[in-house]
């Protein structure tokens, strides 16, 4: 629906929670899934122009991941399907099978604000809403309309690491481990490697070797329902919305 109305000035769309995370919504915050669901609410409400992704041809909203990451997204709909398996618990669930039996780490080059980053990486996760895999919300004051994308890259690390690392990383905290995760803010970066990546960009599945990933001309009207602010908590109050 967003590679359709992106560029339209006359179509708007929005976001009903029936996905498996409802990701994107949670920057509107606690209560956005029932609000949401009204859609008298909704259909009344104000309505902002976002940013839109352009990954090799293909426009996102949310968020675009190239690691490890988006091999646990690619494998969430086989977990989701298991009896008292749902939403997050898949998520968890593919995040264990492919840290613990999977190599999490694959070769990546990638280029950004001039950059080359050529080695095994964990996590490559590029940020234009602020949540994903769930709930996890790996860069806090990310903004949807704001002209950057949000980077963050992580190397390859020893599963203690990673598992310890995981909560933290989906908290936001990226900033307390330099060391491990680097931050970028860009308009647009490469990547590629020698055997196929696997990405995912707002749940849907695309596999190449090269890949560009840019800020599209292009922007979408996103409507939402009256009273919500997408802005982080620390931002909101008596801001106005953008119309």
């Amino acid at each position: 629906m967003v590679n359709g109305a992106a560029g339209f000035e006359n179509a708007a769309v929005t976001n009903l929670p029936k996905g498996t995370g409802n990701d994107f919504l949670k920057i509107f915050g606690p209560g956005c899934r029932a609000a949401f669901s009204d859609l008298a609410a909704l259909s009344s409400g104000p309505q902002a122009s976002f940013d839109l992704m352009d990954c090799n041809g293909r426009l996102g909203l949310n968020i675009t991941c190239a690691g490890v990451d988006a091999r646990i997204a690619a494998d969430v709909h086989h977990y989701k399907s298991l009896p008292l398996v749902s939403g997050i618990g898949a998520y968890i669930l593919s995040l264990a099978v492919n840290a613990l039996f999977k190599d999490i780490a694959r070769p990546l080059r990638v280029t950004v604000n001039g950059d080359v980053w050529d080695q095994d990486t964990t996590i490559l996760c590029v940020c234009n809403g602020r949540y994903y895999g769930g709930g996890f919300m790996p860069v806090g004051h990310a903004l949807p309309d704001d002209g950057l994308l949000e980077v963050l890259l992580v190397p390859r690390v020893s599963r203690p690491t990673f598992f310890g690392l995981v909560q933290k990383y989906a908290a936001g905290k990226y900033a307390d481990y330099p060391e491990l995760i680097r931050f970028y803010q860009t308009r647009d970066l490469t990547f590629s490697s020698s055997a196929p990546i696997t990405v995912i960009i707002d749940g849907e599945t695309m596999e190449d070797t090269s890949f560009t990933l840019r800020l599209s001309d292009k922007k979408v009207n996103f409507f939402y329902p009256e009273g919500l602010s997408y802005l982080p908590a620390g931002q909101r109050g008596d801001t106005q919305d953008k119309f």
